[in-house]
């Protein structure tokens, strides 16, 4: 708001008082004297009209200058001391505080969207739970991999929900790990919602805060055309090792019977050639 200049547009940042604050990054006081011997000297620009006193005091967060609030009076060079310096000084690192505060909320805000819409949209079947295994959110994709519905799995153990008896031991053991701090990639069978033993592909990952494990995620794939496939792999290669067998015990045999006719053979050509002889 000022009494002689209207609001200016947007521009790139150049050389003006509010610059020359935002450069220094310290609180200042300028007569109209001082104002013009900085323009003379090519240290500033004057935008506007040129006011009898100037005082300013930047706008900091976390060390950088993100802004400046500034007065100034057309009237009187001694309207303002330092003791109003000091005043507009408390009230700017009020003002960066709120600012600040408000930046890292959205910040906040966008980072939780963002990893949000990673949760939901991931591909692997994902579960987060608390560092006692309890689930605490599912994506679409786990439910379309397993068949629960979410609120058929919130508040639920992970290891009872998709383990049976006979697997449990295992999985504990695992989800232990996790618990622990450590990383861990694993395969095994996981029970879906109708007891369909499905084999998966297991990713655990802790979540860490402050030097504990405050989550856990854990991410599923379905592995079952790939161990179909490693099936009819050993099958193949047991049934061509049978062939290869079969093949040696062949070539045996036919030198076995290449031996003896060869004999047999040999043996009335060499009666022959004694009565010849």
């Amino acid at each position: 708001v000022d009494e002689k200049d209207s609001k200016p547009p947007p521009t790139k940042f150049g050389h003006g008082l509010t610059e020359y604050i935002i450069r220094t990054g310290k609180p200042s006081i300028f007569k109209a004297e001082d104002i013009s011997e900085m323009r003379n000297k090519g240290e500033i620009e004057l935008i506007g009209t040129l006011p009898k006193q100037w005082l300013a005091s930047p706008l900091r967060i976390g060390g950088y200058v993100i802004g400046v609030i500034a007065a100034q009076s057309y009237q009187a060079s001694d309207l303002y001391a330092d003791k109003d310096l000091d005043i507009l000084t408390y009230v700017s690192e009020q003002i960066a505080l709120a600012i600040a505060h408000k930046q890292s909320v959205t910040e906040l805000e966008v980072e939780k969207t963002y990893l949000e819409e990673l949760f939901q949209s991931s591909p692997e079947a994902v579960a987060l739970m608390d560092d006692k295994g309890i689930i605490l959110d599912i994506n679409p994709e786990f439910m379309s991999l397993f068949g629960y519905k979410e609120d058929e799995t919130i508040g639920k153990n992970i290891d009872v929900l998709l383990t049976n008896n006979e697997q449990r031991k295992n999985a504990e053991k695992l989800t232990y790990e996790v618990r622990a701090g450590r990383r861990i990639f694993a395969e095994d069978v996981r029970r879906t919602k109708d007891g369909t033993m499905l084999p998966v592909s297991i990713l655990g990952s802790p979540i860490k805060y402050k030097g504990g494990v405050l989550a856990v995620y854990s991410s599923y794939r379905d592995i079952t055309d790939r161990k179909e496939a490693e099936e009819q792999l050993r099958s193949s290669e047991l049934e061509h090792r049978l062939l290869s067998e079969q093949l040696t015990q062949s070539n045996i045999m036919k030198e076995t019977l290449l031996d003896v006719l060869s004999h047999d053979l040999m043996n009335p050509a060499g009666v022959i050639n004694g009565f010849s002889d």
